[in-house]
């Protein structure tokens, strides 16, 4: 049951409102489906905004207005959420046929919650929602707000479900609309699709009814057997986050740990897609995400291109060190992207096992936990200061140089004390090191 639920339905029918209030969307397609939801979205006939503050006073709740023009708020309490619009036309169903899909366009009598005997459904979504078929409402709504477009495939992929085959032609007819969508909107649809642990299948879909390349202009000019390339990448790596213990047995509990902060797995994502090129990031800077997603994804790239020659050469233990030390955390996005790059570019699907850059991506990641990661809080043994003070020098560019250097030796292990570290800056100073240099 929803509390909030409970409470808007006192307060409802105290005020005469509920016979002119709906359950509207997505919470009566969950609530068909006997999923339980937090979130509930309400339609009514009277001043949205006057009877949310209105609620949200008498019931201890807090209010935030989420569209002044559109007549939207939302009443959140005890992480339970309850959205209020006014209805949009003169009658529910007249609500419901301005709505994207048909299993978003049944509603619920308020009256008659929780019941769900009596569901307004005047474009078949039950039996839609029965069937598991994602149909559009309107050709006309995609028109109205070709977002629609990218909702419905993100509703395709969270749901397992197709789109029905007159919906995906109109998908396709209309694909070109949403270059008149701002780029803000299309970047949030792309997170909550790319949150998903199998969104590769719906990405196949978007490149085959060519709304790839429209919302990614940087595939022009690019071959379509890169492109594809690029998804067959970003489904090893979704394999990849999804069970990390088969590739990287040791560094599960690691991997989950980095992506489970908000954004990490759509920027690897974003650079699988690309196949770890440039262009990801020219993607992230467009979609105007933030500089720090952008900064990640194109350190994913950079890190990905610095594994593969390391891995093919044979890497001193030294060169491992200088790519960690600059990596840090941002080493498992980095692996991961190599190692599926390698595994989709095999002339053969190579078992996990039997990958020379997977394995390789293993012993990086195994000297970044074992022996690198816990050396990391010694790097502030000796700073510019010490330079000054123990050894006389002036201070100068150079300073990083020299202090570059001995971090490395740290890394390595063959600094463990501020003593040995004293006695390396001087070894390295009797050697010629020039810090004015």
């Amino acid at each position: 049951m929803h509390p909030l639920l409970n409470l808007f339905n006192d307060f409802a029918r105290k005020r005469g409102l509920t016979d002119d209030t709906y359950i509207v969307g997505g919470a009566v397609r969950d609530m068909l489906s006997g999923i339980e939801t937090n979130d509930i979205d309400l339609a009514v006939a009277g001043d949205a905004l006057k009877i949310s503050k209105e609620f949200a006073e008498v019931s201890g709740a807090s209010y935030v207005l989420l569209d002044s023009e559109f007549r939207m708020a939302r009443v959140v309490k005890d992480s339970f959420f309850l959205d209020i619009s006014a209805m949009n036309g003169e009658s529910i169903t007249a609500d419901l046929a301005r709505r994207d899909i048909t299993i978003n366009a049944m509603a619920q009598p308020l009256r008659e919650w929780p019941s769900t005997v009596h569901i307004i459904d005047p474009f078949g979504g039950l039996q839609d929602l029965h069937s598991g078929n994602i149909r559009m409402v309107s050709e006309k709504n995609l028109v109205k707000d070709p977002l629609r477009i990218l909702r419905i495939c993100r509703f395709s992929a969270a749901l397992h479900a197709p789109i029905e085959r007159n919906t995906r032609r109109a998908l396709t007819g209309h694909a070109m609309l949403l270059k008149n969508v701002a780029v803000e909107r299309i970047a949030e649809e792309l997170r909550h699709i790319m949150a998903l642990g199998d969104s590769h299948k719906i990405m196949y879909d978007m490149e085959e009814d060519n709304i790839l390349s429209v919302l990614f202009p940087e595939f022009i000019n690019i071959p379509v057997i890169s492109i594809k390339h690029g998804i067959e990448c970003y489904r090893q790596c979704e394999s990849m986050l999804g069970g990390p213990r088969r590739y990287f047995p040791l560094h599960e509990k690691h991997i989950h740990a980095y992506f489970g902060l908000p954004g990490r797995r759509m920027c690897l994502k974003l650079a699988a897609l690309f196949s770890g090129e440039a262009q990801a990031q020219e993607a992230a800077l467009r979609m105007k995400m933030s500089n720090k997603e952008t900064g990640l994804v194109a350190s994913i790239v950079t890190g990905c291109k610095s594994i593969m020659p390391i891995c093919s050469a044979g890497a001193e233990k030294s060169e491992m060190v200088r790519l960690l030390k600059d990596a840090r955390d941002n080493i498992y996005p980095m692996a991961i992207l190599a190692s599926a790059l390698y595994q989709v570019s095999s002339s053969q699907r190579l078992p996990a096992s039997e990958s020379r850059v997977l394995n390789f991506s293993n012993k990086i990641l195994s000297l970044y936990t074992d022996e690198v990661l816990p050396r990391m809080g010694l790097l502030r043994m000796i700073t510019g200061d010490d330079l000054i003070s123990e050894f006389g020098l002036s201070p100068s560019p150079q300073f990083k140089r020299l202090l570059s250097k001995l971090e490395d030796d740290i890394l390595e292990g063959k600094v463990k004390t501020r003593e040995e570290a004293l006695r390396a800056v001087r070894d390295i100073l009797a050697r010629g090191f020039s810090p004015t240099a």
